[in-house]
C-alpha cells in the first residue's frame, strides 16, 4: 500500500509539472511577439525550472523512503527463513528420536505377530524343566585345545606330561617358551636334560604355522633329538 501511495505521488508530481509547462507554453504563445516579454519569458523559464527540480526532488526523496522499507521487508523475510529452518530441523531431530523409540515396540511387535503366527504355544513345564542336565560332561571331555607335542622330535610321553603339568600344551605355547622354562619343566616332572631341547621351540613354531612340511624337513637333519652338520 506504500509503494502505491509513494508513485501515485510522482505521477501526481509530473501532471503538475506537465501542466505548468503547458501553461506557460500557452501563456507565452498569447503574449504580444515585442522585446518587452523577453524577461517575462525568462521568469516563466526559471519558474519551470524550479517546479522540476522540486518535483525530482521530490521523487528522490520518495525512491529513498521505498528502497529503506524493501530493506526492512528483506531483512524481515531473512530473519524468517532463518528461524523456519532452525524449526525444521528440530522437527527433523524430534521426528528421528522418535523413530528411534518406536523400533524397540516394532521389534516387540514383530516377535508376537511371529509367535502368534502359528497359534499359540502349548507350555510344557515338566518336559523343561527335566532336560538342561543330560549329558553335558562327555562333550566337554571331548574337546581338548591341546596339541599332539610327541610329534616334536625328542619328546615322548613323559616329556609331554611333564610340559602339560607346567601349562605348556600348545605348539605355540612351546615355541613361545624359553629354554630355561623348558629345563624347570622337565626337572619338576623328574626327568633329565634332554639332548633335542635346544630344536623344540624352533619345531614347535613350525607346527604352529601349520609348515608340516618344513618340520619334517627339520626333523630329517636331526640325529638322536640333535642338529646333524653332515646333512
Amino acid at each position: 500500500m506504500s509503494w502505491f501511495l509513494g508513485w501515485s505521488l510522482i505521477i501526481i508530481a509530473l501532471a503538475v509539472l506537465i501542466g505548468v509547462v503547458i501553461g506557460w507554453l500557452l501563456a507565452w504563445w498569447r503574449m504580444p511577439r515585442t522585446k518587452s516579454s523577453a524577461a517575462a519569458q525568462s521568469a516563466a523559464v526559471v519558474a519551470a525550472d524550479s517546479a522540476r527540480e522540486d518535483v525530482e526532488a521530490a521523487t528522490v526523496a520518495v525512491l529513498a523512503e521505498r528502497d529503506a522499507e524493501l530493506a526492512t521487508v528483506r531483512a524481515t523475510l531473512e530473519q524468517r527463513t532463518n528461524d523456519l529452518t532452525i524449526r525444521t530441523q528440530e522437527l527433523e531431530a524430534c521426528r528421528a528420536g522418535f523413530s528411534a523409540h518406536l523400533v524397540a515396540p516394532n521389534a516387540i511387535m514383530a516377535d508376537v505377530v511371529a509367535r502368534t503366527a502359528n497359534g499359540p504355544r502349548r507350555v510344557e513345564e515338566p518336559v523343561e524343566a527335566e532336560e538342561p542336565v543330560v549329558a553335558e560332561e562327555p562333550v566337554v571331555a571331548e574337546l581338548s585345545t591341546d596339541d599332539n607335542l610327541q610329534r616334536i622330535e625328542g619328546i615322548g610321553p613323559k616329556m609331554e606330561k611333564a610340559l602339560q603339568a607346567a601349562g605348556i600344551r600348545t605348539f605355540a605355547t612351546l615355541a613361545g617358551t624359553g629354554e630355561a622354562e623348558i629345563r624347570d619343566a622337565i626337572h619338576n616332572g623328574g626327568l633329565r636334560f634332554a639332548p633335542s631341547l635346544t630344536t623344540w621351540p624352533r619345531q614347535a613354531r613350525l607346527l604352529a604355522d601349520g609348515d608340516d612340511a618344513g618340520h619334517e624337513a627339520l626333523r630329517r637333519t636331526l640325529m638322536a633329538g640333535r642338529d646333524n652338520p653332515k646333512a
